[in-house]
């Protein structure tokens, strides 16, 4: 169960203007964050106490993003409730659209890095 799961919804139509109602699945490999796929994203859950460490991924992916060099899931956004920190990225598990090379993270093991 994911129990920030209106917030992330929310985050994800504030940020895309699209409304997601599939239900989550979990995603196994990772050791640090619980991981999920909900419709085309996928999302990391940890304690609230992670926004940070989330908000510095986001900024990491983006700013490896404009060197152009690799592909990276794209953050879609991130945030924070009385239960969890989240952050919501491009869901690596997914083709990626015909102009886009495919992430870095699918690239050699076919699995994402969580």
């Amino acid at each position: 169960m994911i129990e920030s799961l209106p917030a992330i919804r929310r985050a994800i139509r504030e940020a895309t203007g699209s409304t997601v109602d599939a239900a989550p699945e979990p995603v196994g490999g990772g050791c640090i964050h619980r991981a999920f796929r909900i419709g085309p994203f996928f999302v990391k859950i940890n304690r609230p106490d992670c926004a940070a460490m989330f908000e510095a991924e986001a900024d990491g992916l983006r700013a490896i993003a404009a060197t152009r060099t690799i592909r990276v899931p794209e953050p879609i956004a991130n945030g924070c409730d009385i239960q969890s920190a989240f952050l919501v990225l491009e869901n690596p598990f997914f083709p990626p659209p015909p102009d886009r090379p495919p992430a870095l993270s699918t690239s050699f093991t076919g699995k994402a890095i969580s």
